[in-house]
């Protein structure tokens, strides 16, 4: 008899496990024989192939068909995949048998020894039966699973177990299970059979359970503050220290606010501190700054258990100077290609218990309500374009799905009620964290920081971290990456880089491997947009407001929206209505990236019998077609021109006129030369690129398209693109030659002294 006393590491190998991809995933929750309407043709849902395609069978055609998970996200988008009686999925917490082997796989080094040692005595036994079964199927025979072996069984190993404990020192020795009958020794095999996870799966269950904290977490709270106001003024930091300040800030507390919170015990301070181990060795050698940004909030912010469950979303500011990218091969596109613009800025949403990237909106935005929903819009859908854009990143990311929960900071554009609109109407929750503190949203913020040291330090044009960082480099001088460039190394060292890599915080997996487990379990696989939801257009990213529309339509913001279809719609309005010759009380959805758009509809409250069921929209345009495009902060910074310059923004060449100005002066600040003089690049606070138009169009676009649409409608480039014109560039007429590139209106003289002006700070165009 050969037992084997030693066992291998349960840390699983990266490099056993295949590079994710979207086609991994479900793209339903389907089960074997539900049956969906594909293009109008039932089809019985067969089974998922592993990392394969989704298998059907059409009855009309009686044939088995195949669809990948990308495939029938594109059916879903183009409404020709329907379920009939669907059911939303669940998120219950019933345990699953797979999802806890897994958990058991990975966790095992994690718990404690006293029951690992008895676990590995366990396997002891169940090992010997496994190979007495084993040899008896070569040899033809058969080893039956009854107690008379199990005796058997139980004498031999004890018997090996006594000699190898008469050679060992004592603190070596095999200690024997306390219960080690025949009938349990078969229940271990049996469980074995069914886990398949050896030592793993024979830990005792008050081992493997979770248990609630029995204090209060304000207790925790208070332990991990203190830990960390010691490590900044005191090296000889230690569990006695922190317990006797604990006692001391808990008394305090209680007298102070009423309220009745229990003093800790020596041990559970003892444990927490041991929790902040790694933490604190690292904040007393390199400072708190950068332990936060290894380890984020250790011990006081336990991860969720099943992906998107919460979600955490903040803004940061890439420390990198960019280059727009060419505009074509256009005069006007090359410079503009050479120069330096300002730093820009990333809104990102990061699932806690993967940690995988969901979603991000990369803008020229500081802060704000649009880069927000423009993140949450992103993160929701599922990234198909990655594949089609850049073939040549391995890897999807594969990050989609409503979340249950976000997790947000106090910054003005989290807590207005718009935001909360926006996820009330798509059943999502939130969550605000504490006010000036980093730590109760660490995880995101401890991604920001990795993105810089492992990301953006190193291309040209990164400012570093600070002055000691930056060294003798001009960032904005060396700039040399594309916007278009940068968007695709993003995704790439997303997905390639950051999601495959091992983390100590997630139990030495990577993220994707976290991620494709969470979204392929039937208990919460990610939930896409519903039906009734894709319906409504632009759900996400618009604001909701209050009006009223008369016979000259809806007013908002100096635009005028009116149509045929919106006077049908009064008719309908009750007392309200077009017969009662008063204003229409209506709620107006306005899209964040292009006001000359407005869905509109009759107030739920106005509707007869106080039905609470969302209304029908119906989309109405602006009477002003230069709106057309553009998002709210460049219509409110017209608007504020104009009104400054003593024009009305209500009038449609007025508005053409002072947009054009602004555009000209965006165009002059990123280094286009639109006149004899020199051109200047001029750092404008996100100002520029912002009325531009550049990356308003999401990562799926080319970063510029929203400054070519602008070139081209108003015909504004020098030159035609070569592509357009077989590769010839087309002369212009002298008389055209003396003009400016822009013509910023009919009337030339309105804005003669514009072209010498050179100072952007005289050119309003102020941050909302």
């Amino acid at each position: 008899m050969n037992i084997v006393l030693t066992k291998n590491s349960m840390q699983p190998d990266p490099g056993a496990f295949p590079l994710g991809k979207l086609d991994d995933l479900m793209a339903d929750d389907l089960k074997p024989n539900d049956v969906v309407m594909i293009d109008e043709v039932a089809h019985k849902f067969l089974m998922k192939v592993p990392h394969g395609p989704h298998l059907f069978w059409n009855g009309h055609e009686e044939k088995q068909c195949s669809f990948t998970t990308t495939e029938l996200f594109k059916l879903m988008d183009e409404r020709r995949y329907y379920r009939p009686g669907r059911d939303a999925p669940t998120f219950k917490s019933d345990t699953h048998e797979a999802e806890h082997r897994q958990r058991l796989e990975v966790a095992y080094n994690l718990f404690r020894k006293g029951p690992k040692l008895k676990a590995e005595a366990r396997w002891l036994f169940v090992s010997e039966f496994l190979n007495r079964i084993k040899q008896a199927e070569e040899s033809g025979e058969q080893y039956a699973r009854n107690e008379d072996n199990a005796k058997a069984v139980i004498e031999a190993v004890e018997a090996a177990i006594e000699r190898h404990n008469q050679q060992v020192l004592a603190e070596d020795k095999i200690e024997l299970p306390r219960n080690r009958a025949p009938r349990t020794v078969l229940r271990w095999v049996a469980r074995e059979f069914n886990l398949q996870i050896q030592e793993a799966g024979l830990l005792h269950g008050n081992a493997v359970t979770p248990r609630a904290r029995t204090l209060p977490p304000r207790v925790f709270e208070i332990i991990g503050e203190q830990i960390r106001e010691m490590v900044e003024f005191s090296h000889a930091l230690g569990p006695l220290k922190i317990h006797t300040r604990v006692e001391d800030k808990i008394k305090t507390e209680n007298a102070e606010r009423g309220t009745s919170l229990p003093v800790p015990s020596y041990s559970t301070v003892n444990n927490e501190y041991r929790r902040f181990d790694a933490w604190v060795r690292m904040a007393k050698k390199e400072g708190v700054a950068k332990a936060d940004l290894e380890y984020g909030s250790v011990g006081k912010n336990p991860r969720p258990k099943r992906i998107l469950d919460l979600v955490e979303i903040d803004h940061h500011l890439f420390d990198l100077h960019p280059t727009p990218g060419a505009l074509g091969q256009t005069t006007l596109g090359l410079e503009l290609a050479q120069k330096g613009l300002d730093r820009f800025w990333v809104c990102l949403a990061l699932d806690v218990h993967s940690g995988y990237p969901l979603g991000f909106a990369i803008t020229f935005e500081p802060g704000g309500l649009t880069p927000a929903l423009m993140c949450i819009d992103h993160a929701i859908r599922p990234k198909t374009y990655v594949r089609e854009r850049w073939p040549d990143i391995n890897g999807d990311l594969m990050g989609f799905g409503k979340p249950v929960k976000v997790r947000y900071d106090n910054a003005k554009e989290f807590v207005s009620l718009q935001l909360q609109q926006n996820l009330a109407r798509i059943q999502v929750g939130f969550e605000l964290s504490v006010p000036k503190k980093p730590n109760s949203k660490p995880y995101v913020e401890r991604h920001f920081g990795t993105i810089e040291q492992d990301f953006v330090h190193w291309l040209k044009g990164s400012v570093g971290s600070g002055p000691h960082d930056r060294g003798d480099r001009r960032p904005q001088h060396e700039a040399a990456i594309g916007l278009d460039d940068f968007n695709m190394l993003f995704h790439q060292y997303l997905i390639e880089v950051y999601a495959r890599r091992p983390q100590e915080d997630l139990d030495y997996e990577t993220p994707e491997q976290r991620w494709i487990r969470g979204a392929n379990s039937p208990s919460h696989r990610p939930r896409r947009l519903a039906q009734h939801e894709l319906d409504r257009w632009d759900l996400v990213t618009t604001i909701e407001v209050d009006a009223v529309a008369t016979d000259e339509g809806v007013t908002w913001r100096k635009l005028k929206y009116r149509s045929d279809e919106l006077q049908q719609l009064r008719r309908t309005g009750g007392a309200h209505g077009h017969r009662g010759m008063k204003p229409t009380p209506v709620t107006l959805r306005i899209p964040l990236l292009d006001v000359s758009k407005a869905y509109v509809s009759l107030r739920s409250d106005e509707l007869p019998g106080g039905r609470a069921f969302p209304p029908a929209e119906i989309l109405v345009r602006a009477e002003n077609p230069h709106v057309e495009g553009r998002t709210i902060w460049q219509h409110e910074a017209v608007c504020d021109f104009l009104r400054r310059q003593k024009k009305d923004a209500s009038n449609v060449a007025d508005y053409k006129q002072g947009f054009l100005r602004l555009f000209e002066n965006a165009l002059r600040a990123m280094g286009a030369k639109l006149d004899d003089k020199k051109p200047k690049v001029k750092l404008t606070g996100g100002q520029a690129p912002r009325i531009a138009g550049l990356m308003l169009d999401g990562p799926a676009s080319v970063s510029t398209v929203g400054a070519r649409k602008i070139i081209d409608r108003y015909d504004l480039l020098k030159e035609h693109d070569e592509e357009a014109n077989g590769g010839q560039v087309v002369a212009e007429p002298a008389e055209r030659k003396k003009r400016s590139v822009l013509d910023v209106s009919d009337d030339e003289d309105l804005f003669e002294n514009f072209a010498n002006r050179t100072n952007w700070t005289h050119d309003i165009i102020e941050d909302d």
